[in-house]
Parts: C-alpha cells; sequence; structure tokens
C-alpha cells in the first residue's frame, strides 16, 4: 500500500509536527500515568495549604494507607514517592519560599472536567472543549503543573496552526497586518494605474470627418441617399450636409436647382488610445485592427492579473519573515504554556479570528515544575516576553511556513479567495471582447448582405457600418470600465479583509500555516 501513500497524504494530510516515537514514549515516563500525575496535583494542594504547620504536625496529616490529609479529605501519595513524610515536608517548605510574589491563601484543585474552548479555537480545531492549562488554582490564578519534562502542546496540526494563529495576534496587534496591508494595496494601486491600462475614446466629432464628393444631385435623386430637405430649407442630418458643404446653383440647361451634395467619409472611424511599450499614445481605428485591439485589451486585463499575483508572492514573502520573528515565536510559547487563545472570554472580530477577551476557565497563569524526588522546584507566573517563556522558547524551535493552497478551518472555507477573484475578472474581459468581437462581425455580414440585396445604399451602408464600429468600441469600453471598477472592489475587499484579521488574510490569499515545533521541553 506504500505505493498509495502520496495520495492519501492528499486526501487527508498528516500532522505536519511530527513527534518521534521515542520521544513519545520519554513524554509518558517523564510524565507518569494519568492516575500518578492525578493523584501529585492533589499532593501539591495539600503540601501547600498545610506549609505554615511546624514539621511534627505536617506528619501527622501523612498516612502511608490513607496519604496526605487536606481539611477532612486524604489524598493518595504516588507509589513512586519514596520517605513520603519527609520528603512531602521538604517539598511544602519548598513551595512556600519559592511561591512567585504575592501568592497567598487556599489552594484547590482545578476540577477534572474539561472546560469549555474559546469560540475562535473550536473553529479552527473542531474542539469545543479541552483539557485544562490548568491543574491546581489559587484565588483566580491557575497553575499549571509540570515534571521536568513535559509536552506542552499534542502537536496536532489544527491546534499548531490555531497556537500560531493566537501568537500572531497577540504579538502584532494591528500594527504589522496594517503594514503588510499597505503593501499590498499600493501594489494594487499601481496595477490599477499601470501604463498599460486602455483608455478607450468617444468617437470623433463632425469636424474630424473628411468628405467626398458624391457630385450633383437634384434634391429628389438625393432622396435615394436618405437626405431629405425640410420645408424650412434644413436637411435632415446637419452632421453630414452643413453649409459649407452645400452649393446651390442654377443650371441652365435642367431649369431647376441643383446641389453639390457632399457626403461625410467615415473612412476615420471610432477609435481606441492604447499606451504603446514606450508610453507612447498609439490609436487604433481600422476595422482590420479589430483584432489587435482585443487582443490589447485581454492583455492589458492579463498584465493587470499579473501584478496582482506578484503582489500575493510578496505579502506571502513578507508574511513567513513576520511569522518567524521572535516576538511570534516566544508568543507561541506563551500560548501553549497558558491557553489565553484556547480558553478566551471573548470573541474575534469576526468568524476565525483569535479572541480580544480574557484568558478564562482554564487559563493557566502561572507554571509550577518538579521533580519526583520532591527536592527541586521551579514556580513562576507565565509573563508574556518574561525570561521563563524566552526559554521554553528557545527550546521549543518553533518554525513557521506558508504554502500556497485552499486554507480550510474545521473542515469549512466561505467565500471567494483572491486568485478565485482574479480568475472571474480576466474570464470576464476575456468573454466580453470575444462576445463584441463575434456581434461586430455578425452585424457587419448583416450589412453587407443588405447592401448586395439593395436594401442599403451606399451612404445608408456607411452609415451603419459607422454604428457597428461605435457599438463595438462602446461595448469594450464598458467592459474594460467594470474591469478597472472590479479590481478597484477588489482593492476594497483586501482593505476589508485585513481589518478583520490574520486569519482573514490567510483565507483570502490561500495561505496555509506550517507549524513545525518540538512540543516536548525541559522545564527544570
Amino acid at each position: 500500500m506504500s505505493y498509495l501513500q502520496p495520495y492519501v497524504r492528499q486526501v487527508n494530510p498528516r500532522n505536519e509536527s511530527y513527534i518521534p516515537p521515542v520521544d513519545k514514549i520519554q513524554s509518558f515516563l517523564a510524565e507518569g500515568d494519568t492516575k500518578d500525575a492525578t493523584d501529585m496535583e492533589n499532593v501539591i494542594v495539600a503540601c501547600w495549604n498545610n506549609r505554615n504547620l511546624s514539621k511534627n504536625l505536617f506528619i501527622k496529616k501523612i498516612n502511608v494507607k490513607e496519604g496526605i490529609k487536606d481539611g477532612n479529605k486524604w489524598y493518595k501519595i504516588p507509589n513512586k514517592i519514596k520517605d513520603p513524610q519527609q520528603a512531602l515536608w521538604t517539598f511544602s517548605q519548598l513551595l512556600k519560599t519559592n511561591a512567585p510574589a504575592g501568592v497567598s491563601g487556599t489552594m484547590s484543585g482545578a476540577g477534572r472536567s474539561d472546560p469549555s474552548t474559546s469560540a475562535f479555537w473550536g473553529y479552527h480545531t473542531g474542539k469545543t472543549k479541552d483539557t485544562s492549562k490548568a491543574d491546581i488554582m489559587i484565588g483566580k490564578s491557575g497553575i499549571s503543573v509540570k515534571g521536568v519534562q513535559a509536552v506542552l502542546m499534542s502537536g496536532v496540526a489544527a491546534e499548531t496552526k490555531a497556537t500560531a494563529l493566537a501568537a500572531f495576534a497577540r504579538a502584532t496587534g494591528k500594527s504589522t497586518l496594517t503594514e503588510l496591508q499597505k503593501d499590498i494595496i499600493s501594489a494594487m494601486d499601481d496595477m490599477i494605474g499601470s501604463s498599460d491600462r486602455i483608455d478607450i475614446e468617444a468617437p470623433p466629432e463632425a469636424e474630424e470627418i473628411n468628405t467626398r464628393s458624391m457630385g450633383q444631385l437634384t434634391s429628389k435623386e438625393a432622396i435615394k441617399y436618405g437626405i431629405t430637405q425640410k420645408k424650412d430649407g434644413t436637411f435632415t442630418d446637419d452632421r453630414w450636409l452643413t453649409a459649407r458643404n452645400i452649393i446651390t446653383m442654377q443650371d441652365a440647361n435642367r431649369g431647376e436647382k441643383v446641389t453639390d451634395w457632399t457626403k461625410v467619409n467615415y473612412d476615420v472611424m471610432p477609435s481606441i488610445t492604447v499606451k504603446d511599450k514606450q508610453g507612447k499614445s498609439v490609436k487604433l481605428t481600422d476595422d482590420t485592427k479589430k483584432k489587435e485591439i482585443i487582443d490589447r485589451v485581454n492583455t492589458a486585463a492579463a498584465n493587470a492579473i499579473s501584478q496582482a499575483k506578484q503582489a500575493k508572492t510578496k505579502l506571502e514573502k513578507d508574511l513567513k519573515i513576520v511569522f518567524n520573528d521572535s516576538k511570534i515565536q516566544e508568543a507561541f510559547a506563551w500560548e501553549a504554556m497558558s491557553g489565553w487563545g484556547k480558553f478566551n472570554t471573548g470573541a474575534g472580530v469576526t468568524v476565525g479570528e483569535p479572541p480580544d477577551g480574557q484568558g478564562g476557565t482554564g487559563f493557566a497563569n502561572q507554571m509550577l515544575a518538579f521533580d519526583w524526588g520532591l527536592k527541586r522546584i521551579a514556580w513562576y507566573a507565565i509573563k508574556e516576553g518574561g525570561p521563563n517563556v524566552k526559554k521554553t522558547s528557545q527550546q521549543m524551535k518553533v518554525k513557521f511556513d506558508l504554502k500556497g493552497g485552499s486554507y480550510k478551518a474545521a473542515g469549512a472555507k466561505a467565500g471567494y479567495s483572491f486568485s478565485q477573484t482574479l480568475r472571474f475578472g480576466i474570464k470576464y474581459v476575456n468573454d466580453g471582447a470575444d462576445a463584441a468581437s463575434l456581434k461586430m462581425e455578425e452585424k457587419t455580414h448583416e450589412a453587407k448582405q443588405m447592401l448586395s440585396e439593395g436594401l442599403l445604399n451606399e451612404w445608408t451602408f456607411w452609415e451603419k457600418l459607422k454604428k457597428i464600429w461605435k457599438s463595438f468600441v462602446s461595448t469594450l469600453k464598458v467592459y474594460w470600465e467594470k474591469f478597472v471598477d472590479f479590481l478597484k472592489k477588489m482593492k476594497d475587499k483586501i482593505v476589508e479583509i485585513f481589518d478583520a484579521g490574520i486569519y482573514s488574510v490567510l483565507n483570502y490569499f490561500e495561505l496555509d500555516v506550517k507549524v513545525k515545533v518540538n512540543t516536548k521541553v525541559k522545564l527544570l
């Protein structure tokens, strides 16, 4: 079946945070089994609450069969603790002298039921409840209890991603995203206003046209060209016939007024102005240039899309650099130790974004590490940027990578991505240009057919061609202006995405966070 493995991994990707089997076994040995760990948490509670007793009174609280007494309760002492009376007395004094500043009061167990996770954590991992980071409590302070070596997190891909997002939000806030937003918005502005965009001009007016003589015609003969003279002596279309183009004379031979009709020659067609590679304006006016015009429009659209893709590539590189900053690596360690984002009372700006509240039930703000000989402890506040968090971060050796592909959370993906939106835009322009070209060909063929059948004369045929060309140009202009408007809306969407938060950015740009992390650390 090994030859199928690469395909299986495509369908169901493996966890990127690999934990060697030997390390897994060692972690179980280091932590002891679940029963010993639970018993030890209760022993710590009893030792702390009895710490102020004399040694003789303290020892009376210990019964080899019953365990250690706290109030009216007896707690079992793990079998691996040797000479428990002396060991636990010594341990109680270590707790007393090594407690962080300000720690006082009665200690209690945090409870065995799994607390509810934040909406953010549930969205990304699918877990609405999880193991508490806090094992014991003093007042409102949650204390995480660990052995000399401890596994701070499961290393499951969904958990490492959620931790990475929480770390990013906690370490950078809005400032870093704002700077990244400026870069990509600037790139979008350059793309929208680039020198390669298309400017489509309106058809030329009467003063731009050329003329050619149709010869001398009587008023009756002129009717067949679609031009009639009104009762007031003016003509039906002053765009074609102006005073300077009309000569009235007396023909002695025919005895009637003869007019030298001058027809507009629409050899100068409506134009499209484009920029060549040197930035010079070039007008494309001939019908034979139609394909070149369409190609130019499509190329300009493709160039705009290419610029947008380059902007995305730069964003990906910039995000990777930011993620691997030591501040975020330390924030990752802090989240793994404390569970601030995992157990949080608040909510993110939008679905999937890290919460902006306070650490709730399950959150640990202190770490207590001990050895099973009960001769050494380390008890300290889990402080952001603190020395112990920095030390833990160095051991975790967190490394972030960003991979292209559909970013999914809890098996779901919402909304159109950056790449999908770009594909829609280029397809819109290409399809629109093709449709306009096809319609122009059909209408031109129809006009030629009507001319050959005598349904149009030369005058009305030229007018019809002019209208067909004008319609073609106008249609391309509409499609291009809508495309530019489409790009502007994309820019507005990007602003909205960055304002929402890091998850929204990754989701929209189809970037997936890959985390490599050493989940087991030495705490003592």
